[in-house]
């Protein structure tokens, strides 16, 4: 509910806006403008939702080497906490083992989602990992999504089938995300420079 403030507004127009944002939230104004008249006004909807940032990231083969630098995995996960939803691509399968974060998961994603949970990140919450099979007809490699649990849950991972023989190089990975009650489909594709 709201008032607005003034006497004998009646013929006159109102414009109503967000003058400021709230932390982790966008809210939109529908109906916002009009002319008064004498009756209330009812036409203004403010609607607010959570912000998701969502990215891509060729990390370029990520796998055993960088993994075992603490340099390089304090700078990944440091710039992993950006996002809610980030695909991860050219995950190298190999050298490393099978991991126990999940389906399809190695080594080295289950460690880089280890030191993301563990970093010092004022309540960001907890991250979990998606990884595909192998890939690509020019290596072995995965894709990875980490997602930020109290936000996001994922119900569906894939990699879309070429359509014809050398479509892809490595096929575009898609997942079902979920938001509250909002249900859609993201994809990342690792392309050729």
């Amino acid at each position: 509910e709201f008032t607005f403030l003034g006497s004998n507004l009646q013929g006159t127009t109102f414009d109503v806006i967000v003058k400021q944002q709230p932390a982790s939230q966008t809210c939109t104004v529908s109906g916002g403008q009009g002319t008064f008249t004498d009756e209330n006004v009812k036409s203004v909807i403010v609607t607010c939702g959570k912000v998701v940032t969502v990215g891509t990231w060729n990390i370029q083969n990520f796998g055993t080497s960088k993994a075992a630098k603490s340099s390089v995995m304090d700078l990944i996960s440091k710039v992993m906490l950006r996002y809610d939803i980030l695909f991860v691509q050219e995950v190298s399968t190999v050298g490393g083992g099978v991991g126990s974060c999940g389906t399809n998961s190695i080594v080295e994603i289950c460690a880089l989602l280890n030191r993301v949970n563990s970093a010092d990140r004022a309540g960001a919450g907890t991250y979990s990992v998606v990884t595909s099979a192998q890939s690509g007809t020019t290596g072995a490699e995965k894709y990875a999504v980490f997602y930020r649990n109290s936000l996001v849950s994922i119900s569906e991972n894939f990699l879309v089938s070429a359509p014809a023989e050398g479509t892809y190089t490595r096929p575009p990975m898609v997942v079902r995300v979920n938001i509250g009650s909002q249900n859609f489909y993201v994809a990342s594709i690792h392309t050729s420079p």
